[in-house]
C-alpha cells in the first residue's frame, strides 16, 4: 500500500473502458523483471515503452500478457554485455535488400527447389511456393507428382516445376531422388520439409538432398517434417553444412534434442546456444521468435497470437527460402524473413481482433513490408 490500492483501481479502470490507454515506462508495475511473471497485483498495459535494453521478463509469454505492446526507446544507456540478444526491427534490417537493377531479369533473383507437400498436407506446397515468389525469388520450382503440380498450378501460375514419380518420396523414394539430384544443381537455394509427412521413405529422400545440397555448397531452409527426418538420424550435424537456416518450433527442437529443451533457458540462448554446436542458423519460432548465428543471437519482439494459426509456418519458410535464392546469407535471410512475416501478420491482425486469420491472408503483405528493406 498504496500501490496496490493504486494499481487495482488502474486496472479496474482499464477493464470498464477499452478506449483507456495504459502505458506502461519500463516495465508494468508488479512484474519480475527476469522471470515475467506476476506474483501480486500487477499493471495490465496496452504499451510498454522500454527505456535502454529489455529485461527478460518482457519478452516471455507470461509477461506479454501484461506489457501489451513493446516499444523501445533509446535514452543513452551504455550498451549491455556482448551476450546480450540484439532486437530484429525495421531499423536493424534498414538496406538489407539492393534495388532491382533496370537490366535485371528472373536469373538475377535466383532460382528456388521446393520440396514440400503429401497427401495429407497438400496445402502445404501451394504456401511455401507462392511465399517464395512474394518474397521475390526469380524462379520457384516445386518437386512434386503430376496430382500435387495440377493442384498448386490451379492456385498459382507462375511456379515451374520437376515432375516426380507419382508416389513421390513415399513410395518411390530411389525415383525421386534422383530427379531432385539432378534438380539442385540449377537452383540457387532449397526450402524443405513442410507437409512432407514421414510415411515410406520420405526420410531417405531428406538425408539425399541435404547431402547433395551441402556437397554443392547450396543454402537451404529446413523445416516440418525435414527436422523430424533429421531427428530420426544420427550424426547429422557433421554433414548438414553452415548455409542451413534450421526453423523449429519447440516440439520438433524436442525431437532433434531428443528430450524437451531446458524451460530455464531463455530463447535467444537457446538458440545461440544451438547455433554454435549444430553449425547452422536457428530460428527458433515462438511468441518470441529467437535466432542463433555463430553464437550470437537475436528476438522478434513483437508477439503476435494472429500468427498461431495452421500454414503460418510454412508461409514463413518460404519467405526465407526466396530471400536465400535472391542471395541473402543465412542469418540475413532469417532475420529479414522473421522480421518480414511478424510485419505482415500486423498490417492483416488489427482487423482481426477475434482471430481468423489464414495463412494465405499473408501473402499479399509480403512484398509491401520487404520493400520496407530496400535501399
Amino acid at each position: 500500500p498504496p500501490l496496490e490500492r493504486i494499481i487495482r483501481t488502474l486496472n479496474r479502470c482499464h477493464d470498464g473502458n477499452r478506449g483507456l490507454r495504459v502505458v506502461a515506462i519500463d516495465i508494468p508495475s508488479g512484474l519480475d523483471a527476469t522471470t515475467g511473471l506476476a506474483e501480486g497485483v500487477t499493471v495490465v498495459a496496452d504499451l510498454t515503452v522500454v527505456l535502454g535494453g529489455a529485461k527478460c521478463g518482457l519478452l516471455s509469454a507470461a509477461g506479454a500478457s501484461y506489457t501489451g505492446e513493446l516499444d523501445f526507446a533509446d535514452i543513452g544507456i551504455v550498451d549491455g554485455p556482448e551476450t546480450a540478444a540484439a532486437l530484429v526491427t525495421k531499423a536493424s534490417l534498414s538496406e538489407l535488400l539492393p534495388k532491382r537493377p533496370p537490366d535485371a531479369h528472373k536469373g538475377t533473383f535466383g532460382r528456388l527447389l521446393v520440396l514440400a507437400g503429401s497427401e495429407r498436407y497438400v496445402g502445404a506446397a501451394y504456401l511455401v511456393s507462392a511465399s517464395a515468389v512474394r518474397a521475390g525469388a526469380g524462379l520457384v520450382t516445386l518437386a512434386a507428382p503430376r496430382w500435387l503440380r495440377d493442384i498448386v498450378a490451379s492456385r498459382l501460375a507462375e511456379v515451374t516445376y520437376v515432375p516426380l514419380p507419382d508416389g513421390g518420396a513415399t513410395a518411390d523414394p530411389r525415383g525421386t531422388t534422383e530427379q531432385l539430384l539432378e534438380a539442385l544443381p540449377r537452383c540457387d537455394a532449397l526450402a524443405i520439409g513442410p507437409g512432407l509427412a514421414m510415411d515410406g521413405g520420405v526420410g531417405d529422400v531428406v538425408e539425399a538432398v541435404l547431402r547433395g545440397a551441402a556437397g554443392a555448397g547450396l543454402p537451404a531452409v529446413v523445416d516440418a517434417d525435414a527436422l523430424n527426418a533429421l531427428a530420426a538420424r544420427s550424426g547429422w550435424q557433421d554433414w548438414v553444412g553452415p548455409k542451413v537456416v534450421m526453423t523449429p518450433h519447440l516440439g520438433e527442437l524436442a525431437r532433434l534434442l531428443g528430450s524437451e529443451p531446458p524451460g530455464s533457458e531463455a530463447p535467444w540462448d537457446l538458440a545461440s546456444r544451438l547455433s554454435q554446436a549444430w553449425g547452422v542458423t536457428v530460428v527458433l519460432k515462438g511468441p518470441f521468435t529467437a535466432i542463433g548465428s555463430g553464437g550470437a543471437s537475436w528476438v522478434h519482439a513483437r508477439p503476435n497470437p494472429a500468427l498461431a494459426t495452421a500454414g503460418t509456418g510454412d508461409v514463413l519458410t518460404g519467405i526465407i527460402g526466396g530471400l536465400l535464392a535472391r542471395g541473402l546469407p543465412p542469418l540475413d535471410a532469417a532475420r529479414a524473413g522473421v522480421w518480414a512475416h511478424g510485419a505482415a501478420a500486423a498490417n492483416i491482425s488489427a482487423e482481426l481482433r477475434a482471430g481468423g486469420m489464414a495463412a494465405s491472408d499473408l501473402l499479399a503483405k509480403i512484398p509491401g513490408v520487404l520493400a520496407q528493406l530496400v535501399s
